[in-house]
């Protein structure tokens, strides 16, 4: 739950990877195809089988028409890049690099698969490169909402704190009604001491996704270092009702209640917390 160094909190590469949904190409083959005409079609006839089995969610099967395809006709970046893709999707990420990468050296003017590069290389942790990646998918399609708040999460991840609120702020601008990028500006905003901006955040993603938890966690954490340990309460309280089966939340409320002098109910949550994760059982005391 830390807003700084490489541990990326609440959402991290998780909302990275539900941003990363582009879809498959399907139909037209991109450019550079050196195949013959029938060679192709049957490629095609593959590639269009593939993006329609991820299109309902049956990746791997997708996957094993995009190897066909791709057999058919390797020097396609279309079909290669559907192939990384796929490969990404089912968390192959090392094998899918070498597609994605041969589908931009085949055609590096679709904005699309430098963003999919950009996503393996973040869940790779190669953090520069993604943002390189993200920055190029950007000069191609500057309206690319999701590469501005990826790129934001990565330079973030880099502690490029006022890089990650430049790109978060570009992301709202485009998709205000996105809570990921509030959150991703509020974590920011934390790390460089604007507490006021942090907490204006949060309260703007809590109010678009008012059931997630973890945004109440978040806001209550601000809410601690600017003083207001009772609101602060009041978060955890609330994160605790949408997920009573989170024992890091009890801990947290209970500590709070601790300093509050309210040891009665500090005793209490994290008896609950080291019931619901024995492992928490050294934080007693």
């Amino acid at each position: 739950m830390k807003e700084s160094k490489l541990a990326a909190p609440v959402y991290g590469l998780l909302l990275i990877a539900m941003m990363g949904g582009c879809s498959p190409h399907s139909s037209v083959p991109a450019k550079r195809s050196i195949t013959s005409p029938d060679s192709l079609e049957e490629a095609a006839r593959f590639n269009n089988s593939g993006a329609a089995k991820m299109a309902v969610g049956d990746i791997a099967g997708g996957l094993d028409d995009f190897r066909e395809a791709v057999r058919r006709s390797p020097g396609t970046a279309m079909f290669q890049e559907n192939l990384g893709w796929a490969m990404a999707k089912l968390g192959q990420y090392e094998g899918s690099l070498p597609p994605l990468s041969l589908a931009i050296s085949l055609d590096p003017s679709d904005p699309q698969v430098w963003f999919k590069r950009g996503y393996v290389k973040t869940h790779l942790r190669d953090f520069q490169g993604a943002a390189e990646d993200y920055s190029r998918a950007l000069k191609i399609s500057p309206g690319l909402t999701e590469a501005y708040g990826n790129r934001g999460m990565v330079r973030a991840m880099l502690q490029d704190w006022h890089g990650a609120i430049e790109d978060a702020s570009m992301a709202i601008q485009l998709d205000p009604e996105n809570s990921y990028n509030y959150w991703l500006r509020g974590w920011a905003h934390t790390s460089v001491e604007n507490l006021s901006g942090s907490l204006s955040d949060y309260t703007e993603a809590i109010r678009l996704s008012p059931d997630d938890a973890r945004l109440f966690v978040k806001r209550g954490e601000v809410r601690v270092k600017m003083g207001d340990k009772l609101g602060a309460l009041s978060d955890l309280t609330k994160a605790i009702d949408l997920n009573p089966q989170e024992a890091t939340y009890f801990l947290m409320r209970g500590q709070l209640n601790k300093e509050i002098g309210d040891h009665e109910s500090a005793r209490r949550d994290i008896n609950k917390a080291i019931q619901l994760d024995p492992k928490l059982l050294g934080q007693r005391s």
